[in-house]
């Protein structure tokens, strides 16, 4: 009835009307399309997030597992260091040992070479003592002066080849010790000395190992 008014303002009112509901539900409609679009945007989020979250423990549990594994290496790092230590101190102290015990001996043969002197000359005496007695009998009875003389020259030859074999003996042998005795030690010092080195680049090479570590680990 309205739109068959003959009012052009009935007409008007109407029609606006019918714009106006119109416009409200497509205004409705526009509502409830952008909210299921925020919330299948807010749902997407969310899963997101999960999978975010997820991922994140998992990398927690790594990095977690990484650092007891760097405390463990680290740990064992420092038990062989410590143990490179205290090996090096033992090698130091056999080192001061062999030096000791080189100048004891040294010292040793120094004091048997000086006995051993000493008993040429307890050996010698007599001869020069015999020697002696031999002048004073000679000056005593110049008859005998020539045979005396020609006795004491060969006693003095034959005692001066003994003396002198015995002391190229003597000699040889103390040489021939000392020269074992310095063979044996320096072989000892040069095997000390190699195995002393190779803990010195044993222990350089786990320390870089370590310093790698723990920058990796800052990283």
């Amino acid at each position: 009835m309205l739109l068959l008014s003959a009012n052009p303002c009935d007409f008007h009112i109407c029609l606006c009307g019918v714009v106006a509901v119109e416009s409200l539900d497509n205004a409705e409609e526009r509502l409830a399309a952008e909210k299921r679009e925020t919330l299948a945007n807010v749902e997407g989020q969310c899963e997101s997030l999960i999978k975010s979250e997820i991922q994140l423990e998992a990398r927690v549990k790594e990095l977690s597992k990484c650092v007891e594994e760097e405390e463990e290496i680290n740990s064992e790092l420092t038990a062989r260091e410590q143990k490179l230590e205290d090996e090096c101190l033992e090698l130091k102290k056999e080192i001061n040992d062999l030096e000791t015990m080189l100048a004891k001996s040294q010292k040793k043969h120094a004091m048997e070479h000086k006995v051993l002197l000493g008993d040429q000359n307890v050996q010698v005496n007599p001869i020069l003592e015999a020697l002696g007695n031999a002048k004073i009998l000679r000056n005593d009875n110049s008859s005998n002066f020539e045979e005396l003389e020609m006795s004491q020259r060969n006693s003095k030859v034959e005692n001066e080849k003994g003396l002198g074999a015995l002391f190229q003996k003597m000699i040889k042998e103390l040489q021939m010790n000392a020269e074992k005795f310095c063979s044996l030690n320096e072989v000892h010092f040069n095997e000390t000395n190699t195995k002393l080195e190779e803990l010195t680049r044993l222990s350089n090479t786990l320390k870089a190992q370590k310093t790698k570590l723990q920058h990796e680990n800052a990283k």
